[in-house]
């Protein structure tokens, strides 16, 4: 049966499951990018220090390009997934902010409650930013470890 086609009990039935739906599929992606951050965060650091310490052993010996190369790509990781924590928190201030003025004005009755709606999910939507420059992250991290690793072969 078509939306359109139920009845008004069985829209509102439809629509708490598709919320309930879309409200835990959002949990689960929320869940991800943190575990994901703290991942990039630990293993960038991990490779700075490590190439950090194989450099102060070398003494004399100048390092090669491909650990340079290595050491830059981590750096650039960190500074890339710190960029994003920066950016999701200010993207999140925005929203609550946003979101306390439509309240407002949906109290004052000047908005529908599906204005209201419609506002936050059309703010909610643009995160395009914050998985480019993770993804940025991860491949950056990756460029690090084949290249920390052409070192030793």
């Amino acid at each position: 049966m078509n939306y359109q086609e139920m009845d008004e009990q069985n829209q509102a039935i439809a629509n708490q499951e598709i919320n309930a739906r879309l409200s835990g599929l959002k949990d689960i992606l929320r869940g991800l990018a943190v575990s994901i951050s703290k991942y990039l965060i630990a293993a960038n650091s991990g490779g700075i220090l490590a190439i950090l310490a194989y450099l102060n052993s070398l003494k004399n010996v100048d390092p090669t390009s491909s650990i340079k190369v290595s050491l830059v790509f981590f750096v650039i990781g960190l500074v890339l997934i710190s960029v994003v924590l920066f950016w999701v928190c200010w993207r999140v201030w925005k929203i609550d902010s946003q979101y306390k003025k439509d309240m407002s004005v949906f109290y004052n009755n000047q908005i529908s409650f599906f204005e209201l709606r419609r506002r936050d999910n059309e703010r909610t939507e643009s995160d395009k930013v914050e998985y480019f420059l993770g993804a940025l992250s991860f491949i950056s991290f990756m460029v690090a470890v084949i290249s920390g690793a052409i070192n030793f072969v």
